[in-house]
């Protein structure tokens, strides 16, 4: 049987980093979501999403001039895939109107990741006979807060 993959939408996190390059009023409506650099699943958009978010927190814009020197400055810019890299996320950018919706798919697979990950973590403590409760309640709250996300 074969493994599967993560549950991630590749096009909603570039898009979403597109929408947040192309529009500055985009990153409160993003901001808004919850999105965390942690829930990107491809590392190079966590790399520029942290960027922004550091220019963001600076009270600095976040265009691609300044998110390049940014990616310079913490010497990520390579790691990105370069100029060429981030412009890529631009040009697929179907538009930023709809960031807020974009990163919410972005946030909702994070957290589907998440609950994967906290049930891996109870069945192996529950083959290895190992008392299970404080984990089966964590997850039972957890659940909770994606409802919360979904709704």
């Amino acid at each position: 049987m074969s493994e599967q993959l993560p549950p991630y939408d590749q096009e909603a996190e570039e898009a979403t980093i597109g929408a947040l390059l192309i529009d500055p009023d985009a990153m409160a409506r993003v901001i808004a979501t919850g999105l965390q650099p942690g829930d990107f699943h491809v590392m190079r958009l966590r790399l520029i999403y942290r960027a922004i978010m550091e220019l963001h927190a600076r009270e600095e814009p976040a265009d691609y001039v300044l998110v390049l020197a940014e990616l310079r400055r913490r010497s990520r810019l390579k790691d990105v895939g370069g100029p060429a890299g981030v412009t890529g996320l631009i040009v697929r950018c179907p538009t930023s109107i709809y960031a807020h919706y974009y990163a919410t798919i972005v946030v909702e697979r994070a957290q589907q990741r998440r609950s994967i990950a906290r049930a891996a973590r109870i069945a192996k403590a529950a083959y290895a006979g190992e008392d299970i409760t404080d984990l089966v309640d964590g997850f039972s709250e957890n659940s909770g807060k994606i409802k919360g996300v979904l709704r």
